[in-house]
């Protein structure tokens, strides 16, 4: 399609692997128990990753349930994939179509409640984390986004050279307020898409942050953040945002 950069979502096992994954737990809209049999959404949330082996992990199929939300879906059997995997995948696949490998931009799932319980402390995740992508050689390939300001201080502390992200959904927290609680200048600003407006994208352009949106899932919604200048687009439907751009003329989108 052209897409390029891949956004995901990253968690920690039990036994201190990453895995790429939504939720730190198991949700009863795409997955499975191990023998196939559905659960509740309250069941799902109490099989909590961060107390399971990955072998236990691999167990459960996610993948093969219709999600209602997602009508172009192609169900598949599947388990939820290791950090590791999904680069060597992705690796795999460019070489052998001979396309240009994509970045990464990786969501840490955690909050300050989870820390030691339903996910590590922030110094353990970052460790884990970036011992992954420096093993893979994906350093330059990375940006690592979070809500967690904890997260983002823990990979700067390892790592000066990391791209980190703000992630926010608050209304109420604006940029500088944010930068402050963060101590130093985020690579970039990402924001809900509901709280882009052209004040915000000058104020990223003086600071020179890079400002990008999610979760924008209509060419409607995309059209008036293009007229923004906002040319990083989170989105389930990738398609629509390069098909919009050539329609509009737009050299570069991201």
């Amino acid at each position: 399609m052209g897409v390029s950069c891949l956004e995901l979502d990253v968690v920690i096992s039990g036994d201190g692997e990453v895995f790429v994954s939504h939720e730190p737990f198991f949700n009863s809209e795409i997955c499975t128990l191990p023998n196939g049999e559905l659960f509740s959404e309250a069941e799902g949330e109490s099989i909590q990753m961060y107390s399971m082996r990955s072998d236990s992990i691999k167990q459960y199929p996610c993948g093969n349930i219709k999600h209602e939300r997602f009508p172009k879906q192609q169900v598949l059997e599947y388990r939820k994939p290791l950090l590791k995997e999904v680069f060597q995948h992705v690796k795999s696949y460019c070489k052998l179509n001979s396309i240009p490998l994509p970045y990464f931009n990786i969501e840490t799932k955690n909050r300050p409640e989870w820390y030691g319980k339903i996910q590590p402390h922030p110094e353990e995740f970052a460790a884990l984390l970036m011992a992954v992508i420096s093993d893979e050689g994906m350093n330059e390939r990375v940006m690592i986004q979070s809500f967690d300001l904890n997260l983002l201080r823990a990979v700067r502390e390892l790592s000066e050279d990391s791209k980190l992200i703000i992630l926010n959904e608050k209304p109420e927290l604006g940029l500088n307020e944010l930068i402050k609680e963060l101590g130093f200048k985020p690579d970039g600003y990402s924001p809900e898409y509901i709280l882009a407006d052209q004040e915000l994208v000058n104020s990223c352009e003086k600071k020179g942050i890079e400002l990008s949106v999610w979760t924008v899932n209509t060419k409607e919604e995309m059209s008036v953040l293009f007229d923004l200048g906002i040319r990083d687009i989170i989105t389930d439907y990738p398609d629509l945002a390069i098909e919009l751009a050539a329609e509009k003329k737009l050299e570069v989108i991201h």
